[in-house]
């Protein structure tokens, strides 16, 4: 049972990992709780609430005597750049188009199988269809995509928190990510 803190970096930003080992049975709140993530004092809220709500998850979901070993990952990342930001930001819309474009060439199959034996016959009509049936249809799901994505700004902080019980069936994992924008903390 214990704490270990290591340094965290990827291609966009630098943090700390807190990683916390215990057995469920000996689950105390406190461990969390005086755990200081960050000096910024909204920061370590978000990264303790955050902490607890994925422990508690956990704990609640096992049987109960259940002792399997627990270890608790909490990354702290530092606030992005403005360069940092943007980077991130392109990888989400090249994600959203490449997703949309694997949408779009599934659509213009499907609509070509799906026509009258006549209009399958007839290459022209059939790629005219489908084509224009998956150009809306794909764009509207770009679109939705592109919408619904984070948008990385400078100044965001990330905490994520990643949890794994070893042991019975095999090891389970489970993630959750959060940010806190610049106006948050």
């Amino acid at each position: 049972m214990g704490l270990i803190k290591q340094e965290f970096r990827n291609e966009y930003t630098k943090g700390t990992v807190f990683v916390l080992d215990y057995p469920a049975k000996e689950f105390r709140e406190h461990l969390v709780n005086n755990t200081t993530y960050s000096e910024n004092p909204r920061i370590n809220a978000a990264a303790q609430v955050a902490s607890m709500k994925m422990l508690r998850r956990t704990i609640q979901s096992m049987k109960h005597g259940d002792t399997r070993p627990i270890r608790l990952h909490t990354i702290v990342c530092t606030p992005l750049t403005a360069d940092n930001a943007n980077d991130a930001t392109s990888k989400q819309y090249m994600f959203a188009n490449a997703v949309a474009g694997a949408i779009t060439s599934a659509i213009v199959f499907l609509v070509g199988k799906k026509m009258p034996k006549k209009v399958q016959d007839n290459k022209t009509a059939n790629t005219g269809i489908s084509a224009t049936v998956s150009l809306v249809i794909g764009s509207r799901v770009r679109k939705y995509i592109i919408n619904n994505i984070r948008k990385y700004n400078a100044g965001d902080v990330d905490i994520m928190t990643f949890i794994e019980v070893n042991g019975g069936i095999g090891p389970q994992y489970s993630f959750n990510g959060t940010y806190l924008t610049l106006d948050e903390y």
